[in-house]
């Protein structure tokens, strides 16, 4: 068996076993990016900081009307609708486990497919951009490379990632994550960096958004401590432990071991971005 075909497998065995939990502790949202709240801001529900990192990344990637968009790992499909209704843009839902293909989009559309051999036409997207799924990937280079085969000349790429800040932490924050979110690998800054430059696509800016997504994890918390005895019918004692390990050390990970929120911008273009 290829390693990518393994990792499509371990993908869709995690959301086959975790998409109940992601929905009763989110209330129903289906949105699965873990959000964030802007300085200033403040959110009651996890859901309403979801829309919010759904909301910035089209602002940072300026995403127009006029637009057509990839979401690449879109999971159920809510993402790219906030997208379509916030922008006017034609958005495209690409995801490879097959019980999120079987969410309806409404009148958009959603392949079932690998981000790392998309099965589009070349220069197709204005825009592209994957939150919180890159991770996933065996191959991020190739997923780079995909990327930069469907956007148009001018289009942008735009990656919201969990990035190592210092190599050191990498086996310690893996051996966590690999459970909790099913995590295939973790970049630095420089691996993105290096695979966009041979995929022919231009750096165009990085974003450390580490301090708005932690101001969301207080919320996560309590929603995973409230939906705790409806979980427990459906999963076991160690299951939710590792998942509230998770939730308690990724705010303290972020500082202690280097890890950054951030959210890449690079450009298929000739000019400067």
């Amino acid at each position: 068996m290829s390693h990518t075909k393994k990792n499509l497998q371990d993908n869709a065995r995690y959301y086959d076993e975790f998409d109940h939990l992601f929905s009763v502790v989110s209330d129903g949202s289906e949105l699965l990016n873990l959000g964030c709240t802007l300085k200033g801001q403040q959110h009651k529900y996890p859901v309403h900081a979801q829309n919010q990192m759904i909301d910035f990344i089209a602002d940072l990637g300026d995403f127009q009307s006029y637009h057509k968009i990839l979401d690449v790992g879109c999971g159920s499909g809510k993402g790219a609708q906030r997208t379509r209704q916030m922008t006017g843009a034609t958005v495209v839902g690409l995801d490879a486990t097959l019980n999120h293909c079987k969410y309806p989009m409404g009148k958009q559309t959603k392949i079932c497919a690998d981000a790392m051999a998309i099965p589009l036409k070349d220069a197709t997207f204005d825009r592209i951009y994957c939150i919180e799924s890159a991770f996933h990937y065996a191959d991020k280079a190739q997923f780079i490379r995909e990327a930069h085969r469907v956007l148009r000349p001018g289009g942008k790429l735009v990656i919201a990632d969990i990035l190592l800040a210092r190599g050191w932490g990498l086996r310690l924050f893996h051996k966590l994550m690999k459970r909790a979110v099913a995590a295939a690998t973790f970049y630095e800054l420089q691996n993105y960096m290096q695979d966009a430059l041979k995929a022919d696509l231009r750096f165009c800016s990085s974003s450390d958004i580490s301090a708005d997504v932690r101001r969301v994890f207080p919320l996560w918390r309590r929603a995973f401590r409230n939906a705790w005895q409806e979980l427990r019918k459906t999963y076991s004692l160690a299951t939710l432990s590792t998942i509230m390990v998770a939730l308690l050390a990724i705010p303290t990970l972020t500082k202690v071991i280097g890890l950054k929120y951030t959210v890449l911008i690079f450009d298929r273009c000739e000019s400067t971005c």
